[in-house]
């Protein structure tokens, strides 16, 4: 989707989707230490997402993620997508309450479908690729 507001050109291929879901962040940050972060991801689109972090300073560009996005619970079970990005910005500006700034990431790959399945004796875990 290209277009051209105020000014400034959009270059994403798909349209930006405004949805809260939690997500799970691991990283190495620039002195190579693993980290986790339990993010939002903020939006979402065919080629990437924005998440807001309260660890604004463990990202930087071209850093690489893995991503667990967890969905929201239905009563079968609970859903969530895997897959690899690439940080392409951090954000200077913070969340209303001051306490979060936006990251852009670029998915390397598509995102796999998991879920838990709930049953009566336990839980089973199935599996399934999108895109």
């Amino acid at each position: 989707m290209t277009g051209k507001i105020d000014g400034w050109i959009e270059k994403r291929e798909f349209a930006r989707l405004q949805m809260e879901f939690m997500v799970k962040v691991t990283a190495s940050n620039s002195d190579g230490e693993e980290f986790f972060d339990n993010a939002a991801l903020f939006d979402v689109s065919g080629g990437g997402a924005r998440i807001m972090t309260d660890q604004r300073d463990r990202y930087f560009t071209d850093q690489s993620l893995e991503l667990t996005i967890y969905l929201p619970s239905v009563e079968e079970g609970r859903a969530f997508m895997k897959g690899k990005a690439t940080v392409v910005w951090v954000g200077n500006e913070l969340s209303m309450d001051g306490s979060k700034a936006g990251v852009g990431v670029h998915f390397d790959e598509p995102l796999n479908f998991n879920r838990d399945i709930k049953e009566k004796q336990g839980s089973d875990r199935g599996s399934c690729g999108l895109g």
